[in-house]
């Protein structure tokens, strides 16, 4: 297999600001004390980032942060690390050799079976969401994602072999849990979008619309419909960004109802086709002008419930749903 080049690449308008200085607050709370800020890496090391903002996260985010990188990295994508070995901090020597896989059994319960990285079946799955709510009102369909067939799916003959020889294992196995989590993964994708636009924009030029997203409580994501959805052109869903890539981010702005909205397009794992997401970051503010350092008001929180609600699909069986999701 030839090599990939690993690496967040970014593109669009763009001020001219020195992102090497210390930036001396939080961006995603304001915090401004020097003794409580670390650097924050924009996107995950996981994902070979390497692009830094210095003194820009508190310890209490980046706990947060980090939480929702950690579940989507080392969820149903590890075995897509392992395979381009994308180890972040970690040596080739510190490896997992084991990767855990999660089964849903007949009786609802959850099996975690621990799997050589050999024998862990290259298969997973990634959200395909609509277009956010920013840009159009709330629609009928906006959860229909939970189902199964909207999701993409991602594999390989022998992961499916893998698979299916697993599941035969044991009868009681009922199948696969192969989605990651949804709401961590608007998470991830909120904060490399916001910060690559910090970055292209500067850290006083950005009202931000996400920072209550990023920084959610675990298993949470406040009106992450609204600000994180698909990709689209009119009508038709945006397929690609990248090929050759780990990841890219298009930071663009637009008008919308006369205002300049900071809106980003990210795609992660570009080299196998993944989807292509839309954030919208927040407002550009104005040379000269100012913005908070806090989390703006936002729109009331849209829970799990209430999108299965929207979409008129309630089950009365037990939830599906990934652990620690709720139901």
């Amino acid at each position: 297999m030839a090599d990939l080049f690993f690496g967040i690449t970014h593109e669009g308008y763009r001020r001219d600001v020195d992102m090497s200085k210390p930036l001396g607050f939080c961006i995603y709370c304001g915090e401004c004390d020097l003794k409580l800020l670390t650097k924050e890496h924009v996107a995950p090391e996981g994902l070979q980032g390497d692009v830094i903002l210095y003194k820009a996260s508190c310890a209490e985010c980046a706990k947060l942060t980090g939480y929702s990188e950690t579940k989507v990295l080392r969820g149903p994508l590890a075995v897509v690390r392992e395979q381009h070995r994308l180890y972040g901090k970690r040596s080739a020597d510190d490896r997992p050799e084991e990767l855990t896989l999660e089964i849903l059994r007949q009786d609802w319960s959850i099996e975690r079976l621990k799997l050589p990285v050999a024998q862990y079946p290259f298969v997973f799955r990634m959200p395909r969401f609509p277009a956010p709510r920013f840009f159009r009102p709330a629609q009928s369909d906006d959860a229909d994602y939970f189902r199964k067939e909207d999701f993409r799916q991602f594999d390989t003959l022998d992961g499916i072999r893998k698979a299916q020889a697993i599941l035969a294992e044991d009868s009681q196995r009922l199948r696969l849990l192969l989605d990651m989590s949804i709401f961590e993964l608007s998470k991830v994708l909120a904060k490399i979008a916001y910060g690559f636009a910090v970055v292209m924009l500067g850290p006083y030029s950005i009202k931000p619309y996400v920072t209550e997203l990023i920084i959610a409580p675990k298993e949470m994501a406040p009106s992450f419909l609204y600000y994180v959805g698909g990709a689209f052109l009119g009508d038709e869903r945006v397929e690609q960004l990248t090929t050759n890539e780990i990841g890219k981010v298009v930071v663009r702005i637009e008008l919308y109802d006369g205002k300049p909205i900071v809106i980003a397009r990210v795609q992660l794992l570009g080299h196998v086709n993944a989807p292509v997401y839309d954030v919208v970051v927040g407002e550009l503010i104005p040379p000269g002008g100012t913005t908070p350092l806090v989390p703006v008001p936002k729109l009331k929180s849209t829970t799990y419930k209430e999108l299965k609600i929207l979409s008129g699909q309630i089950n009365q069986k037990p939830s599906l749903a990934s652990p620690g999701e709720p139901a």
